[in-house]
C-alpha cells in the first residue's frame, strides 16, 4: 500500500523530483569541478615547490662545481709530480741497466781473457 501510495504521489510531483534531480545532477557537477581545482592548485604548488628546490641546489651547485674545480686542480698537480717521478724513476732504470750490461760485458771480456789463458797454457 505504501509503495502504490509513494508511485501515485510521484505522479502527482513529477516536476518535484525533476528538480531534485536536477539539483543533485548540479551539486555532483560543482564537485566534480571543484575538486579539480584543488587538484590542479595542489599540482602547481607543488611545482612551485619544485621550482624553488631548483633554486636552492642551483646554489648548492656552485659550491659542488667550486669543489669539483679544486679536486680537479689537485689532480692535475699530483698527475704533474707523478711523471716527474716516472721520468725520474725511467733515468734510473735505465742507468742501472746500462751498469748492468757494462758490468755483463766486462765479465764477457774476462772470460774470454781466461779462456784463451787457459788455451795458451793447455799448448
Amino acid at each position: 500500500m505504501k509503495v502504490t501510495s509513494s508511485v501515485a504521489s510521484l505522479e502527482k510531483n513529477q516536476y518535484l523530483v525533476v528538480f531534485l534531480l536536477t539539483c543533485l545532477i548540479l551539486l555532483g557537477r560543482l564537485l566534480v569541478d571543484y575538486f579539480s581545482f584543488k587538484s590542479r592548485e595542489l599540482l602547481n604548488s607543488a611545482d612551485d615547490d619544485f621550482v624553488n628546490a631548483r633554486d636552492d641546489q642551483k646554489f648548492a651547485q656552485n659550491t659542488d662545481i667550486a669543489n669539483l674545480m679544486a679536486t680537479l686542480t689537485k689532480t692535475q698537480q699530483q698527475l704533474a709530480d707523478s711523471k716527474v717521478k716516472e721520468k725520474k724513476i725511467t733515468a734510473e732504470k735505465n742507468d742501472a741497466i746500462k751498469k748492468l750490461l757494462s758490468l755483463q760485458h766486462e765479465l764477457d771480456e774476462a772470460k774470454a781473457d781466461i779462456n784463451i789463458l787457459n788455451k795458451v797454457t793447455t799448448n
